[in-house]
């Protein structure tokens, strides 16, 4: 069953983040009819903005200094960033 996974770099405030998303009535909704698994959260390591910019500068054959880190992520599988940052 699909599910989003919620990346953050304070495990502190998953439970926040994930109490935000579920003030979306269509969010709750999914969740309730059983279309959505629950969130999974991944907590990032503290130099995750570091190796997340490297690995899009090799990926995308540019500078790390062109890199600008996006909000929304969605070119590589989830699976292929975790590699990234384990």
């Amino acid at each position: 069953m699909p599910c989003y996974e919620v990346w953050i770099d304070d495990a502190g405030k998953t439970s926040q983040v994930i109490s935000k998303l579920l003030e979306n009535p269509y969010f709750e909704q999914a969740l309730a009819l059983g279309q959505l698994a629950p969130c999974k959260p991944m907590v990032l390591n503290e130099r995750w903005m570091r190796i997340f910019s490297e690995r899009l500068a090799l990926k995308r054959g540019c500078r790390i200094g062109d890199v600008k880190l996006p909000v929304l992520y969605q070119q590589q599988s989830s699976g292929e960033v975790a590699e990234w940052m384990a």
